[in-house]
């Protein structure tokens, strides 16, 4: 049997992605399946992974990406094997690798969507990014968080 997806990751920007941001969300894609590799390969080495389940997790499957048809939605297909610490470790705690090198203007636009079962099947939650990534590259505004 084919292995098939259940779980997706997408982004929504209302105003469309263009065909550059586009390809960055593939280039964001690639750092984050690099990403995951990796802490799967050596995750015997590091006990808060093996705590998280992430031994557990070591079929981890990526799928095509896809654009909708209005292009307002980006999405990321994923599969295999899993365990919830291993789903909180990397679709909720690494899903920031998926949009962190956006401009600021989109990443004010941005959502994040996380579609995974739950005991009423298949439901699809929405967020913001958090604000502090929107201020990065405000020293002015760095300052006064810092108190500085």
């Amino acid at each position: 049997m084919k292995e098939q997806p259940n779980r997706w990751l997408h982004l929504r920007y209302k105003d469309g992605f263009t065909p550059e941001m586009y390809e960055c969300f593939k280039a964001h894609c690639k750092i984050y399946k690099a990403y995951v590799r990796k802490a799967i390969e050596v995750a015997k080495d590091m006990p808060n992974l093996i705590a998280s389940g992430v031994e557990l997790g070591s079929k981890y499957v990526f799928f095509e990406l896809e654009l909708s048809d209005d292009r307002k939605v980006c999405i990321f297909l994923l599969g295999g094997i899993y365990t919830l610490g291993f789903c909180y470790e990397f679709e909720h705690t690494a899903s920031h690798i998926l949009w962190v090198y956006f401009t600021e203007e989109i990443l004010s636009k941005l959502e994040l969507g996380l579609t995974e079962e739950n005991e009423n099947g298949m439901e699809t939650t929405w967020e913001s990014p958090p604000y502090f990534i929107l201020l990065r590259n405000d020293p002015e505004i760095l300052k006064r968080l810092l108190g500085e």
